[in-house]
């Protein structure tokens, strides 16, 4: 399937289409229960109907799909230029409406582990045992995202206007596949929270580059875009914005920030933290009063960091088949299909 499947189905302007597909990452942005967004990196992939951008998430940590399939509306952001292979590709923001697939999780799984091996030479060069191990991260839950509205600044020049699209006329948007049944006992924690949670905050501040913050909008859209500037204080984070931020709201937030480094085209380092709480400002600039911290799944390749992971992997194995129970189906397995 060619890159521009999407300006042939949807129209869309021809110069966006490979980067919606081609980037490292991009910010995904849904909404809680409790009218919360949050903000995660997640990397863009192109939908098999040639309508989507999909991305997916573990079943082991189902969250993100929960989200969106109770509250379909969520917005994409490609803004970070290390995930970019072009670094003076356009900032873009995608409305969409979110179909959640976790029908057939061993079809899923199968599909993450053909884009994983096509993407990473590493990945082919693990024997089944470690891929085995690894289970509990590779079982996926895809999320196709239908885009309903696009925002791009061409040149990544924020202090213009962005050009527009809008979806056809009637377009028919599909439905997610039935919800799980109710989990019996919450997991535990995949992470423990860190000790000092303002230290992290300062490290992430001063390390990751500007984070980005999430409001909902009048529409109900939970709507990610980079912040101008960042500092740490006693009261929280002092955040700016740019002009071209499509919404400035006051009330609950997210603030994420992230740093994806790939060398020779293998990821040597995905860094990321959200933290959930409420923005409060006036025009260009406000504040961040930091509530909680989400769990946080960052790798970097270190032997602290390592031992960690090995340890969130192993949780995430055990909690496979209180998941695949959940939808009614057996626990997918890891499989090398060619």
């Amino acid at each position: 399937m060619t890159t521009n499947f999407l300006n042939e189905n949807l129209d869309l302007p021809e110069e966006l289409v490979p980067l919606m597909m081609e980037s490292h990452v991009c910010e995904y942005a849904s909404i809680t229960n409790q009218g919360s967004p949050i903000t995660s990196p997640l990397i863009p992939n192109p939908g098999q109907d040639g309508m989507s951008i999909d991305i997916n998430t573990g079943l082991a940590y189902p969250w993100k799909a929960e989200r969106a399939r109770k509250n379909p509306k969520v917005c994409l952001l490609y803004s970070d230029p290390g995930g970019l292979r072009d670094k003076n590709s356009p900032i873009i923001l995608i409305y969409g409406h979110a179909v959640v697939r976790d029908s057939d999780l061993q079809g899923n799984t199968d599909r993450y582990v053909g884009v994983v091996r096509s993407n990473s030479s590493l990945f082919g060069k693990l024997p089944l045992f470690v891929l085995d191990w690894m289970a509990g991260y590779i079982a996926r839950i895809w999320i196709s995202i239908y885009p309903l509205k696009v925002l791009w600044w061409p040149g990544r020049n924020l202090d213009q206007k962005p050009e527009d699209w809008q979806a056809p006329h009637g377009i028919i948007l599909p439905q997610s596949d039935p919800p799980p049944k109710a989990l019996d006992v919450s997991h535990p924690p995949l992470t423990e929270p860190p000790a000092d949670m303002h230290n992290l905050l300062t490290h992430a501040a001063e390390n990751l580059g500007q984070p980005v913050l999430t409001v909902v909008d009048t529409e109900g859209y939970p709507v990610p875009f980079r912040t101008a500037k960042c500092q740490v204080n006693s009261k929280g984070v002092q955040l700016g914005l740019h002009p071209a931020m499509p919404v400035k709201s006051n009330g609950q937030a997210c603030l994420t920030f992230h740093d994806l480094q790939i060398k020779k085209g293998e990821m040597i380092s995905n860094e990321n933290y959200s933290f959930c709480g409420e923005y409060y400002g006036n025009g260009q600039s406000g504040n961040f009063k930091v509530q909680r911290q989400l769990p946080s799944a960052s790798f970097k390749r270190g032997l602290g960091e390592m031992i960690a992971l090995g340890k969130m992997m192993m949780r995430m194995k055990s909690r496979l088949q209180v998941e695949a129970e959940r939808r009614g189906q057996p626990v997918p397995t890891v499989r090398l299909v060619d």
